[in-house]
């Protein structure tokens, strides 16, 4: 199927609606689950060490950023 890529705008059961590069919205309506749609978070890398970390190494992190100013 065809690919589109925009900034999401709205992702319900029902609805989906992104933002294109050229600042239009596009709205298509959903049904079981159709189209697929694909969020991808660049920060999630982030959120996934943060679960991973205990405090001490959260600490050793911190202060060894703060050395890097």
């Amino acid at each position: 199927g065809e690919k589109i890529q925009g900034q999401p705008v709205l992702n319900t059961d029902f609805y989906v609606t992104i933002r294109l590069a050229d600042g239009a919205t596009k709205t298509w309506a959903r049904e079981n689950g159709h189209p697929r749609v694909e969020i991808v978070d660049p920060l999630q890398a982030h959120v996934d060490i943060m679960m991973h970390l205990n405090d001490t190494d959260m600490h050793n992190l911190t202060a060894y950023l703060a050395t890097l100013k």
